[in-house]
């Protein structure tokens, strides 16, 4: 009971999602701190954070640390000394950890392993600023003079000692060519750290100089001030003068604060934003995506830079700042054309060409302009802009091709171009140009989807290779070009003209790639292969070793769209993201938005700017990086702490809830259930993180990842485990591991107990199956029926395959007469439990327990807090119970309160209330009476409620707000004799009322009750035996179990799983799920699931043209009765209790013939009359895609991607299907209905075998005799006979 209590829990946690709400998005790079409130007074704000420690935020009144999930504040009535002042201004944490906090009169420190500031002095007074210096010696410049202290002292105050007998107002601090330096109104001070001479620095002429910010930058000092722009001192401190060539704004502007970053230079303002300067303080542009009044500021290592604002805490992500992006803007001609780019290339005066959705655009990057050409045909007007594939430069001109209207080669500095097309003066085949190339000996390559591979040499000479689809051309030597084609890769002799194969890269299932969309080749002589399909391919030329680098090795997508080597990485380029790979280290890392790219979306390769900056295209405009920036981006990745450990079955308030915070192990006990809780620390987005968690020995897989940051394990079999989590932001990479080791504790039982239990449990059961007999209904309607059945095995099976699990431990202790006697009542009990099941119920029969309401509820409430809080709800109970138990369903009263709060929490609106009250009625029942401050049940919902009718099962998915809980507690409470009514008023919120009688006169205790018996490992070996031989040539194949009930899929998973693959999936959407993932052989359902029965099921699969291949087996109950035109989409029926050799029977039976049909389909051809296929929708599928074919035998360029899109299904989709069927790639199957048409020209003897071949697709007879040879193997001479 209370386990199938916890599973309903599971699922409201689940389904409702549990989120933190830490940050708000402000802009892409920018986010506001909903965790922190807004500040009353953001002057006085500071804020510091060492290097992957807490934030401290530093107000008047208090002291905040936060840590991305919690926030707790010091005061003075909470771990401050009241010695420091009433008021605080700063916090400083030291190279040893300890936090420092200074006030107006005096100071004090946080020790490490410490819960208070410690008082250290009230010698310095008030304190203004205060640094460390690399000695491990704090400076404070305060209002009695200049102190320090050694924090590794062991004196109570750390040896403080006063350096300077004079009041030292400075507003900021540095250290500078190894000099201390305070800066504040009127004052500069300079102390030498290791002499300790002390100089006031001499600021000329100028006067009433406040400053605000210092930043040494190189063998400079800047200086910012208050409304008087910026000055700086020379590397020797004596020469000081104005800073002349900054925005005018900005020298009336208050600078808070300077920082350095990405060879960047930011001042920050109070009251005008923020401006960026390079290294030289040239202006580059005022920031747009910064609050406009900035009080405070702090850089963290991440390169999060924190931000105090008038509305409050900010946090800005300057990795972002490392990139350089190009945009269309409709405002501006001098812009780039089109944001979606194609190709690109830089020419040899440095000028960037791109292709554009909207043509070629021409970009100089020194004087920031454009220009633009959106058709480069002369004679023709054309409407569309032209479709650019690829880019090359050399010398003086640039090589554009087209998807439409060939090759054209255009002078950079006159844009004249020349034309290379069928029709055009220079005359070449290729018009849907893909691919350029130009070799060391300035020869221009031209490979398209039409047309032969074409080379135009310096002299203007053409010649063409007897190549077509050619998408790569990269060269490895001075006579060999590596060119590769759809799916194949060639080299070629350009002198002799000699063109071979390279087997090893050719596409195969274990390498099915679609396309090439760049080949790169490496002055080792390795070439990269950016592939659509398979991802990044190395391959070593000389010793033929091949590896691939796809997304199971962590590369974001396996479609790649580019590859370019720079300091010996590999920088790749996907459709899902970018990726820097160094071969040296083996190292790979992923960049997405999150680190400063447009988009993740990239759709084109590299070039490279003469500055070394690589350039690179995405869906949304340009970006551009230099490599080491990049790389030297501190990745985002959260680190994950376990928080505590739950065991729900544990009455003791401290064993039930376990703090994991400092513990380094789990230990619990065989057959509880129990709950651990983690939580990932990311200061960017965290509530955007991601879990993932396995239990080794146990999961083999990690989880799905999801927001959800705990795991639930029912119950685990004695012995050690090892429990690990990690997370990560979306795009992003996962953190370290965290791991915690599991102990589980076998619960010792004799046998004499065991036999007890049994002989209890029988008795109970028979008293069980008594009394729902009696209580049975004989016209009770079918579905009912099978509800009920599933609700019954929920209750029963569960408990008692635990039981039986511990009588198999102890019979493998007896001996053999006694392991008898334990089955022979195992197998007695098992037949009695499937009686019960069999028959049909009205209602199942529920335990009433003594619940201790002051007790229990805190313990529900806090279970549920996830659901209330997703709308920071505030949930305010009033017991008026008292302290007397009450007598009920546990199960039935937790799902109650769990669907009115639910309900409640659906109807409410953010920061709301809900109000639950407890109360005894007159004649001892208890009145649950729920309000809420919410928006009141709209009109339409309390149709539904007055009408007491359920959901439709489709709008259940849909229904947004708490109809349906509202729907499920009415449903519980009549069912339970209880009443129930509601009163909703528009705007002002709803209050529900319950009556929940007291079951007291009902209350006995009831003996644990189970069912079901695990089978033996003789039983399967007994079945094993049983089995047709063909079943271990069957071990490839793929079987998905769906059933909701864990114990029943995993029994089917554990006796099939020794001959196929299996996969599991709890509900029907799930299967389908992974049925589309997977493509399994065979589906073996139960007949009611979670979500729908097996009969919606198989007919939804039926009308997937992706799944409707796929055999179906229902496993039915005993007896149960099908129209055949229901059961007419489903392989085989299997009937309970389940005959497992009978199972592994059908089972191998319908492998064999999906293998058969598979090896015999091609041959089947060579035979007389019509194939036989397995089923009509089979041989539908089979017949549409040959006739598809067929009507486009004679393109060159019909490719998988247009046989899929014709089918209405993805390419992967399709190989999928077709490797299913026919065992054929959908490149091998164009290739088989182009060989199969050429036999059947050949047959009829109309035309000759050159004729033959050109008519079925081949580009010569030699590739037709291939093509059959490789089909029909030993009978293609007999074709070629005839």
């Amino acid at each position: 009971m209370r386990q199938s209590n916890l599973v309903f829990r599971l699922f409201l946690v689940v389904f409702m999602g549990m989120i933190v709400k830490g940050t708000a998005q402000v802009h892409k790079s920018l986010q506001e701190v909903r965790m922190i409130n807004s500040f009353t007074n953001a002057e006085k704000v500071h804020i510091q954070q060492a290097n992957g420690d807490h934030l401290w935020i530093t107000t008047p009144i208090k002291v905040i640390r936060y840590n991305s999930a919690e926030v707790e504040d010091y005061n003075k009535f909470r771990g401050i000394p009241s010695e420091i002042g009433k008021q605080y201004r700063a916090t400083l944490t030291d190279s040893r950890g300890q936090v420092w906090l200074t006030g107006d009169k005096g100071m004090a420190v946080l020790e490490s392993g410490k819960q208070d500031f410690r008082f250290v002095s009230s010698m310095p007074g008030k304190v203004y600023e205060v640094l460390e210096d690399p000695a491990g010696q704090l400076w404070l410049a305060a209002e009695n003079g200049i102190f320090k202290l050694n924090v590794d002292s062991k004196a109570k105050d750390f040896g403080l000692s006063r350096f300077l007998s004079e009041n030292t107002q400075a507003t900021t601090s540095t250290i500078f060519n190894d000099e201390i330096i305070f800066a504040g109104p009127n004052a500069v001070i300079a102390i030498n750290r290791r002499s300790g001479k002390l100089r006031r620095l001499k600021t000329s002429y100028y006067e009433n100089l406040e400053f605000t910010a210092l930043l040494p930058l190189g063998n400079k000092l800047l200086l910012a001030t208050n409304r008087k722009g910026m000055f700086e001192f020379d590397a020797q401190l004596d020469r000081f003068q104005k800073i002349y060539r900054l925005p005018f704004d900005l020298t009336r502007g208050h600078i808070t604060d300077l920082l350095k970053t990405n060879d960047k230079v930011i001042a920050l303002t109070r009251d005008n934003g923020v401006y960026k300067f390079d290294e030289e303080l040239k202006f580059i542009k005022k920031e747009e995506s910064f609050p406009k009044q900035l009080f405070a500021a702090q850089l963290n290592d991440k390169n999060l830079l924190w931000l105090v604002g008038n509305d409050g805490l900010y946090l800005k992500n300057l990795s972002s700042e490392s990139i350089w992006q190009l945009h269309h803007d409709p405002a501006k001609y001098s812009s780039l054309a089109g944001n979606r780019l194609s190709a690109m290339a830089t020419d040899s005066r440095g000028h960037v060409w791109f292709g554009t959705s909207e043509g070629l655009s021409i970009w100089n990057p020194e004087t920031d302009r454009y220009s633009h050409i959106k058709n480069l045909n002369y004679k023709k007007a054309r409407q569309n802009p032209d479709k650019i594939n690829s880019i090359a430069a050399n010398g003086q001109y640039v090589w554009v091709a087209t998807g439409e209207d060939g090759v054209y080669k255009i002078n950079i500095n006159t844009l004249l171009r020349a034309h290379y097309a069928p029709t055009a003066l220079y005359k070449t085949e290729v018009l849907e140009a893909n691919a350029l190339f130009i070799d060391s000996s300035e020869n221009t390559w031209i490979g398209g989807e039409t047309g032969y591979l074409t080379r135009i040499d310096t002299s203007n000479e053409i010649k063409t290779f007897p190549l077509k689809e050619v998408q790569a051309i990269a060269e490895l030597g001075p006579r060999k070009l590596i060119v590769a084609t759809r799916n194949r890769v060639h080299s070629i002799d350009p002198i002799s003209g000699r063109i071979s194969d390279l087997d090893k890269l050719t596409a195969s299932e274990t390498m099915h790639y679609y396309a090439i969309n760049q080949l790169y080749i490496t002055q080792e002589g390795i070439g990269l292969f950016a592939t659509e399909g398979t991802g990044l391919i190395t391959y070593n030329f000389e010793t033929e070793a091949l590896e691939i680098f796809d997304e199971a090795f962590g590369l974001p997508s396996n479609n790649v769209e580019g590859v370019i080597v720079e300091d010996e990485n590999y920088w790749i380029s996907t459709d899902e993201g970018l990726a820097s790979y160094d071969p040296k280290e083996k190292n790979l890392r992923a960049f997405s938005e999150l680190n400063g790219l447009t988009t993740s979306e990239l759709t084109t390769g590299f070039t490279k700017m003469t500055n070394g900056s690589l350039v690179l295209g995405t869906a949304k405009g340009v970006n551009i990086f230099k490599p080491k920036s990049m790389l030297a981006q501190q990745e985002l990745k959260p680190e994950v702490e376990f928080r505590t450990l739950m065991q729900a079955s544990v009455r003791n308030e401290k064993q039930r809830r376990i703090s994991l915070l400092s513990g380094s192990i789990i230990e619990v006990k065989e057959n509880t259930g129990f709950q651990v809780a983690f939580q990932g620390l990311s200061f960017w987005s965290p509530d955007e993180l991601l879990y993932s968690w396995r239990m080794q020995g146990i999961d083999d897989e990690w989880s799905k990842p999801s927001k959800v940051n705990s795991a639930h394990y029912a119950s685990l079999p004695p012995g050690n485990y090892m429990f690990e989590v990690r997370s990560k932001l979306p795009d992003s990479s996962w953190s370290e591991i965290k791991q915690i080791p599991v102990e589980v504790a076998a619960v010792s039982g004799g046998i004499g107990v065991l036999y007890l239990f049994m002989g209890i449990g029988i008795i109970a059961a028979v008293i069980i199956f008594a009394y729902v007999f009696v209580l049975r209904s004989r016209n009770a309607d079918r579905q009912a029926k099978e509800e009920l059945r599933a609700k019954l095995q929920q209750e029963f099976q569960k408990p008692v395959e635990s039981a039986v699990q511990s009588l198999s431990k102890i019979s493998t202790s007896k001996d053999a007469d006694n392991q008898e006697d334990l089955q022979r009542y195992a197998a007695r009990f098992d037949d009695l439990f499937n009686q019960i099941l069999n028959f049909n119920y009205e209602e199942s029969v529920y335990e009433i327990s003594s619940i201790k309401l002051d007790a229990h509820l805190p313990e529900v409430v806090n279970e549920i807090e996830p659901v209330y809080k997703l709308k920071d709800l505030d949930l305010i109970i009033n017991n008026h119970w008292g302290e007397e138990p009450f007598y009920y369903n546990l199960e039935m009263l937790d799902k109650i309160f769990f669907s009115l709060i639910s309900g409640s929490a659906g109807y409410s609106v953010k920061n709301g209330k809900i109000i639950l009250n407890l109360i005894r009625t007159g004649v001892g029942d208890l009145k649950v009476q729920i309000t809420d401050t919410g928006k009141g049940i709209p009109a339409q919902d309390i149709k539904v409620l007055e009408k007491k009718r359920g959901l439709d099962q489709r709008m259940k998915f849909r229904d947004k707000s708490g109809l349906r809980y509202i729907l499920k507690a009415m449903e519980l409470i009549n069912k339970a004799g209880g009443s129930f009514n509601f009163e909703t008023q528009s705007n002002e919120g709803s209050t529900y009322t319950a009556v929940l009688k007291n079951r007291q006169e009902d209350y006995r205790r009831v003996p644990q009750r189970a069912a079901g018996i695990l089978q033996s490992k003789n039983t399967q070996k007994a079945i094993a035996k049983s089995l047709p031989e063909e079943i271990e040539n069957l071990s490839g194949s793929k079987i998905l179990i769906i059933d909701s009930q864990t114990s029943s899929r995993e029994l089917l998973a554990n006796s099939i799983g020794h001959h196929c693959q299996v996969y599991q999936a709890a509900t029907a959407e799930e299967g389908i799920e992974k049925a589309s993932m997977i493509f399994p052989d065979i589906i073996i359902a139960a007949s009611m699931l979670l979500d729908m029965n097996t009969i919606q099921l198989s007919k939804m699969l039926r009308r997937n043209p992706a799944l409707n291949h796929i055999d179906i087996f229902m496993i039915t109950n005993e007896g149960q009765q099908f129209d055949k035109d229901q059961v007419a989409e489903i392989t085989e029926l299997i009937s309970e209790p389940l005959n497992i050799t009978l199972l592994m029977n059908k089972i191998a039976s319908t492998l064999k013939s999906q293998q058969v049909f598979r090896e015999g389909f091609i041959k089947s051809h060579l035979q007389s009359g019509d194939i036989v296929y397995r089923s009509d929708r089979d041989r539908k599928f089979i017949q549409e895609s040959k006739q598809t074919i067929l009507d486009n035998i004679e393109k060159d360029n019909f490719t998988v991607h247009d046989l899929s899109a014709s089918l209405g299904i993805s390419s992967n989709t399709l190989f999928m299907k077709l490797k299913s069927l026919v065992n054929l790639s959908p490149q091998e199957f164009i290739e088989f209905v182009h060989a199969e048409y050429g036999r059947e020209l050949l047959n009829d003897g109309d035309f000759n075998t050159m004729e033959v071949s050109y008519k079925a697709g081949f580009s010569s007879p030699k590739r037709l005799q291939e093509s059959l040879k490789k089909f029909y193997g030993k009978d293609y001479n007999s074709i070629l006979e005839r």
